[in-house]
């Protein structure tokens, strides 16, 4: 009579919830970065090329995947705060090996959109990719208080949001940053104008004559000397440095009648008050730093 071998009886303890699962492999997630984070820290300060440390995280992470569950009855820490465990989804022993392909498994379900993650809600057993390729499941070792569950849950929310709004903070602050940096120098362009064309009304009401100091322009032509703001560059000033013929670059070939290496880069006002002088009268912003142009300032 031929005997029929059966397989291995399934596991039948209870599955947990998508939510709580998904809160422990948050905090098993969390713990690996931080560990890496560290450990890559580390081995930059004792100067170990980049590729190499990549390399050590990812065995971090591999063998806190693999070592571990295998070393602590089926649980990592995350898994064991939640109350879970992951055992072979027919019944044997865990090993080594079916635990290697599960971490494979986390790699692939993140490799999918975290669509191999979501397959839990559907699956028998709420079983996510992970578990298929290794052949495991997840299930409840030792039920925990609804505290400490909604705990998980919440933290498994938390930690990805504040992963997100970390990372938006990341690229909104510096774009921030530079749009009130443009800001900035549209104001100074704007205030350099101003002034030029103060100048010019005096000059008309004075028979030609250029003001020995900007102060003169208030406030007939205008309300104060305005201030200028050039980024980090320089602090914020409304003061005027008066220059004399020493200033002026002798040479008309490019339009530019300031001589940018006579200058103190006060990062205020310039005033050059020099009878005679091809730029006897002229205004400018005294800075030889460049702007967001790529232009430098007191060649405006």
């Amino acid at each position: 009579m031929e005997q029929t071998l059966e397989a291995p009886p399934a596991v039948a303890a209870e599955a947990p919830g998508f939510w709580l699962r998904g809160g422990a492999l948050v905090l098993d997630n969390f713990l690996v970065s931080a560990a890496s984070a560290l450990a890559g820290a580390l081995l930059a300060l004792v100067g170990l090329p980049q590729l190499l440390r990549l390399l050590v995280n990812v065995v971090l992470a591999a063998g806190y995947f693999t070592w571990w569950p295998m070393a602590h009855h089926g649980q990592t820490l995350g898994k064991k705060a939640a109350g879970l465990a992951i055992v072979r989804r027919d019944g044997a022993d865990l090993t080594y090996g079916s635990l290697f392909l599960r971490w494979l498994g986390y790699l692939a379900s993140a490799f999918t959109l975290g669509f191999g993650y979501v397959m839990a809600v559907f699956t028998d057993r709420r079983r996510a990719l992970q578990d298929y390729i290794g052949g495991t499941c997840v299930v409840v070792d030792a039920p925990v208080s609804k505290g400490r569950k909604a705990a998980i849950v919440f933290a498994g929310l938390l930690i990805p949001l504040a992963a997100i709004v970390g990372l938006v903070a990341a690229l909104a602050i510096p774009r921030f940053a530079s749009m009130q940096s443009l800001a900035q120098e549209a104001a100074a362009r704007a205030s350099l104008s101003q002034l030029r064309v103060a100048e010019k009304l005096y000059e008309g009401d004075n028979n030609g004559a250029f003001p020995k100091d900007l102060a003169a322009l208030s406030p007939k032509y205008l309300p104060q000397t305005p201030p200028l703001l050039l980024g980090q560059v320089h602090p914020r000033t409304a003061a005027v440095t008066v220059y004399g013929a020493e200033a002026c670059s002798g040479s008309k070939a490019d339009g530019q009648r300031i001589l940018g290496t006579a200058l103190k880069d006060t990062g205020g006002w310039g005033l050059v008050v020099a009878a005679g002088a091809p730029c006897d009268g002229d205004v400018f912003i005294d800075c030889t730093h460049a702007s967001g142009e790529g232009q430098e300032w007191f060649r405006y």
